[in-house]
């Protein structure tokens, strides 16, 4: 009767275990609904200039109608600089506070001020305490005041050119025990001098596993004490892509759903963008002084599907792009990221280029005819991460994903198949969950000595999260991103 009793007791602890999750999971998406009533996050930098992302809904619980007014001070050692009051208004309380004519490769430390009803208080950044889940992850939080530094000027002559960035996608809330993006703490501890985060996209889910109001998703992320803390320190460059419209969205610009998704996604995230290059839409460009420049690709609103019209970029950002892969080569700018929310290369995954072929091969064609070098892909989307090498061009794809969701194996990328495409799978890693770390260093006037180096971090379990393991790390100096025409007519 003892022995029945304990398999009976430990039937029943492995049923509460597995009804647990599935349960926690589907009650923390639907009902979990923080108020987020203050926050603050450093948006797009650039050589003179500098956007905040601020929300702020007064907090007095007898008028929630009311709203808070903003300002931000900048200091440097020329002086303090003090932005226009900003006051955020209905239906999602934020708004953007810029600064212009700063002056290029300068540190500003800056002050949030919050004001309602006549009083004004301080953003404050959170305590050693709040962001110390364990010892593990304690951390000097006075080591990273409220500061950023504004990028090199593209005429700046330095010693050295240095600059670091992270990248992933994919951000999801979950419940304990992946309830804290303890995963941010350790990687500003590890890489203490990021100059900016990519994010390219899926920032929040508001459909899965079911759909969600578009405000509670975002609040479910912004309100996760590392996120925020993290993004105080680290200005952050994002696109959008399905999720935050729909699983495998296709339906271009013109539907209501689309509309609104955009509407909530520009409010969060967007308005701390740098201006789009084309008036109405949200792809754009920027440079980090001579160094590096960056384009960051929208493959949802100009989509279509229809025989005969088949697009995932539109004709004009199409464009853009190749005006760009030549005026970067011709100004001298040393590294060139072109940013893809969804993989370039055929990974038999996803909703992306794999979708759009003829287009595909047409962009390849003028990577290769341009005469543009050191060219590399980042993208992300897929829910694993690879280094994947055009062997005919020699093309460089890094693939990175997700950041906080759930982890995929990666068995649908077909190294057969992709041999077959003249595909090198340099390295993969699935069912973990994924950021990479870019450097990229120059010596003026020593071009053998300009490299760029990227290292894959990832964790499966809670616990490993707050230690991440450096899965993969290689560095490419000039000679190895040159790109090579491959003389095929042939899709890549």
């Amino acid at each position: 009767k003892m022995r029945w009793g304990r398999v009976l007791a430990l039937l029943v602890v492995l049923a509460a275990v597995g009804l647990y999750f599935p349960v926690s999971f589907v009650t923390h998406r639907k009902f979990y609904d923080p108020p987020v009533t203050r926050g603050y996050s450093i948006g797009a930098v650039s050589d003179t200039s500098v956007k905040f992302w601020v929300r702020a809904k007064d907090s007095i619980p007898k008028d929630k109608s009311l709203s808070e007014v903003v300002r931000i001070e900048l200091q440097s050692d020329d002086g303090v600089i003090i932005s226009d009051e900003i006051k955020t208004e209905k239906p999602h309380y934020t708004a953007v506070v810029s600064f212009s004519d700063l002056k290029p490769n300068t540190r500003y430390n800056y002050t949030v001020y919050f004001c309602s009803v006549g009083l004004c208080t301080t953003g404050q950044d959170f305590s050693e305490k709040e962001l110390s889940s364990s010892p593990s992850t304690q951390i000097d939080s006075n080591l990273y005041d409220h500061s950023f530094k504004t990028f090199p000027a593209s005429d700046q002559i330095l010693p050295l050119h240095k600059l670091k960035f992270v990248f992933s996608s994919c951000l999801m809330s979950f419940p304990w025990p992946y309830n804290q993006m303890t995963f941010f703490q350790s990687l500003i501890k590890k890489h203490p001098d990021l100059d900016f985060a990519l994010i390219l996209g899926d920032n929040t889910y508001t459909d899965a596993p079911f759909r969600i109001d578009s405000q509670q998703a975002y609040r479910q992320i912004w309100a996760d004490t590392y996120f925020q803390h993290f993004f105080r320190h680290v200005p952050k460059f994002a696109m959008y892509d399905d999720h935050e419209i729909e699983d495998n969205y296709h339906k271009g610009q013109n539907t209501s759903l689309y509309q609104k998704a955009i509407e909530h996604w520009s409010s969060w995230v967007g308005i701390a963008n740098p201006a789009p290059i084309e008036s109405g839409a949200y792809y754009y460009s920027f440079h980090f002084g001579k160094l590096a420049t960056f384009f960051m690709l929208d493959g949802r609103q100009f989509r279509d599907e229809t025989v005969g019209s088949k697009t995932l970029l539109g004709r004009k950002q199409f464009e853009h792009l190749k005006n760009w892969i030549k005026s970067s080569e011709e100004q001298g700018i040393k590294f060139k990221f072109l940013i893809s929310p969804t993989p370039i290369a055929d990974v038999g995954s996803g909703d992306g280029w794999r979708l759009f072929d003829e287009e595909r091969t047409e962009l390849i064609r003028f990577i290769e005819s341009s005469g543009v070098q050191n060219i590399v892909v980042l993208s992300a989307d897929v829910h694993w991460s690879a280094v994947i090498r055009d062997k005919a061009s020699q093309l460089l794809e890094w693939i990175v994903s997700p950041l906080h969701c759930v982890p995929w194996s990666a068995r649908k990328l077909n190294r057969k198949d992709l041999e077959k495409r003249e595909k090198e799978v340099v390295y993969v890693s699935g069912l973990k969950n994924h950021y990479g770390v870019v450097e990229v260093q120059w010596r003026e006037g020593k071009e053998e000595e300009a490299t760029v180096e990227f290292e894959l971090n990832g964790w499966r379990f809670p616990w490993e999260e707050e230690n991440p393991l450096e899965l993969y790390k290689e560095k490419w100096s000039e000679k190895d991103l040159v790109i090579r025409s491959s003389g095929s007519g042939e899709v890549v």
